[in-house]
Formats: C-alpha cells, structure tokens, sequence
C-alpha cells in the first residue's frame, strides 16, 4: 500500500525487512550446521535456540541497512542543501 500511495522509501524499507525474513529460511539452515558442528548440543536445545537465529540477526543486519540508507540520504541533502 506504501507504493501505491508514493511513499517509496517507506516501501523499499518494508521490501528490505521482508527479504531479510525470506532470506533467513537460508540463515536457519546455516546457524544450525554451524552449531551442530561446533558444539555437542542436544537436539532439542539446537532447536531451542537455532528458533532466535533464524531470523533475529537478519532483521538486526536488514534494520541497520535500512538506518544507514536514511542516514546517508540526510548527510547528501545537509551537504548539497536540497
């Protein structure tokens, strides 16, 4: 809805949070040969916590991605005063 009323940066922001979560189906799988590689970890604890991996450190990335994108467009305009 964010496009169709125009307001793109709104909507690129969405489009980034949603491809960070689409992307962790990939994140999990990692996270959990890693772990289960690195650690003897039962399991069930695997689970437990591979279930905050999968998608918590992509928001975190697809969050700063997003602040550092609105940070760089306000220094240009500070910088060229439009």
């Amino acid at each position: 809805m964010a496009a169709k009323r125009g307001q793109i940066a709104r909507h690129k922001a969405f489009m980034i949070r949603s491809y960070a979560l689409t992307f962790s189906a990939i994140t999990l799988r990692t996270w959990k040969f890693i772990l289960s590689r690195s650690f003897h970890i039962d399991p069930v604890h695997l689970y437990m916590i591979d279930a905050w991996m999968w998608f918590v450190p992509n928001l975190l990335v697809a969050e700063w991605w997003i602040r550092q994108r609105v940070r760089r467009r306000s220094i240009f305009t500070a910088q060229t005063g439009c």
